[in-house]
């Protein structure tokens, strides 16, 4: 790995730690390799929720990538299954650059940071664990994706809902 790649995933980690909410359920990222996103691969994120957890929750998906991506946006496939037995496929054509080729989203140097909302993710409370498994796929011709560095899934509750 090298250097510069250290020190952004470094950075990105202690983002992530500062921007640590108590109404965050879930948010854990996946780091794509420096050899690019193939095709075929699945991004899994998985995990169970504690007893008290909201039935409905928000649903983010967080994306860093650097000015090595060769589109102005990104196709994505997310399928979502649920302990309750619900799951759904959301696909989102994510759009990275304005018209005139400005990327869109935050960051310094060559790395952008942008986050997507999806709709809201409703899991019913049962007896047995509640648990969630998240799949993304990207959706573009290239068989390796180049320039993204990682993927995100963020689920967090509204406070006033608490």
């Amino acid at each position: 790995m090298t250097r510069k790649r250290y020190l952004a995933n470094i950075v990105f980690l202690l983002m992530l730690t500062a921007c640590y909410n108590s109404n965050d359920l879930y948010h854990h990222a996946e780091v794509i390799s420096s050899k690019g996103w193939d095709r075929n691969q699945t991004l899994y994120f998985q995990d169970s929720l504690s007893w008290n957890a909201p039935e409905t929750f928000h649903f983010e998906i967080e994306l860093r990538h650097t000015n090595l991506f060769p589109y102005k946006s990104l196709w994505l496939y997310i399928r979502t299954t649920c302990s309750d037995n619900t799951s759904r496929l959301d696909s989102i054509n994510w759009p990275l650059a304005e018209p005139s080729g400005r990327w869109i989203g935050s960051g310094w140097g060559s790395l952008y940071y942008l986050s997507q909302q999806l709709p809201d993710l409703t899991i019913q409370k049962t007896i047995g664990k509640r648990w969630f498994q998240i799949e993304i796929q990207h959706g573009l011709k290239d068989q390796t994706l180049n320039g993204i560095e990682d993927i995100g899934v963020h689920l967090y509750s509204d406070p006033a809902k608490k």
